[in-house]
C-alpha cells in the first residue's frame, strides 16, 4: 500500500491492519523504515508531490493527466495520498488497456472463437469454448509480455520492466486452475 500513498493514519484506521497496530506512531515508523530502505520510491514520491504543487497536475507516461487542487481548509492542503496513488493506478490502467487491445487484435487474427468479457483491475476475462482455452491463454500471456514494446510504440515511453502474468482457466471462478505453459 505504500507505493499507493498509504499513510500512518490510513494503516492505523484500516480494519485489515489494526490487528497489527492501531497506533499511528507505529505505522509512521514502518513507513519511515520503508522509505529508508526504498529511498528511490521516496525520491519518486517527493518528485510527484513537488510536480503537483508546482503545476497543479500530474502527468503520467501515457500522457493522461490528473488535476491536483489543494484544499486550503486542511492543515496540509495537498492530497498526498492522491498524488502518490494516481500515477500508479492510472498508469497501471493504461498498461492493462494496452494488453487488452493487443489481446483483442491477436484473438481476432487467430480466428479462434472467444469473447472478451471484462477487465477487472489487472485481470482480463475471456470466455471461449473449452477446446480453445490453451491457445487463448497463450495469446493473453503474450499480450501482457508485449506491454513494454507497446508502451514505447503508443506512448513514446521506454518501459523497461519486463512484464509477466498468471493465466487461469476454468468453467467458473470457483474452479479456476493455473495454466502451465509448455516452452
Amino acid at each position: 500500500m505504500l507505493i499507493y500513498g498509504g499513510s500512518a493514519y490510513s494503516y492505523a484506521h484500516d480494519s485489515d491492519f489494526m490487528g497489527v497496530s492501531a497506533s499511528e506512531k507505529f505505522w509512521q515508523e514502518v513507513i519511515d523504515k520503508y522509505y529508508a530502505k526504498y529511498y528511490g520510491i521516496k525520491a519518486w514520491h517527493d518528485r510527484l508531490i513537488y510536480s503537483a504543487q508546482q503545476n497543479g497536475k500530474l502527468v503520467i507516461p501515457s500522457g493522461r493527466f490528473f488535476p491536483i487542487v489543494p484544499d486550503m481548509r486542511k492543515r496540509n492542503p495537498w492530497p498526498l495520498t492522491i498524488i502518490k496513488n494516481y500515477p500508479v493506478q492510472g498508469f497501471g490502467a493504461d498498461l492493462v488497456m494496452l494488453a487488452r487491445l493487443q489481446a483483442f487484435k491477436k484473438i481476432k487474427a487467430s480466428g479462434l472463437e472467444a469473447k472478451m468479457i471484462s477487465t477487472i483491475h489487472d485481470s482480463i476475462v475471456v470466455d471461449t469454448p473449452s477446446e480453445n482455452w490453451y491457445n487463448i491463454s497463450k495469446i493473453l500471456k503474450e499480450s501482457i509480455e508485449d506491454i513494454p514494446q507497446l508502451c514505447e510504440q503508443v506512448f513514446n515511453y521506454k518501459f523497461s520492466l519486463p512484464m509477466t502474468c498468471e493465466v487461469q482457466h476454468g468453467p467458473n471462478k470457483l474452479e479456476m486452475k493455473e495454466v502451465v505453459f509448455e516452452d
